[in-house]
């Protein structure tokens, strides 16, 4: 990730946007392309971050996280079970 999360939405907090940008935006987290599993546990912590901050409700976070992730990312998760259980 090329900006500390909290840096990047530090000025966010008091506004509380109530519709989250789409990916590209300036605020949107980066797409998640899955290429460096390594990545996968800091980029989650800035999606859950980023939810936080629009006020994104627990329930709505897993249909949200697929539009900030490639296709095939996207593809696989809903192939999950619980993606469609909102698990």
């Amino acid at each position: 990730m090329s900006t500390a999360p909290a840096a990047k939405y530090s000025g966010l907090t008091s506004l509380r946007p109530k519709t989250a940008p789409a990916l590209g935006k300036d605020d949107s987290p980066v797409m998640f392309e899955g290429t460096e599993l390594e990545d996968v546990e800091e980029w989650i912590d800035e999606f859950n971050l980023f939810c936080e901050i629009y006020d994104v409700a627990e329930r709505n976070r897993c249909r949200l996280l697929t539009k900030y992730v490639s296709h095939r990312v996207c593809s696989a998760l809903k192939g999950i079970p619980q993606y469609n259980s909102n698990d």
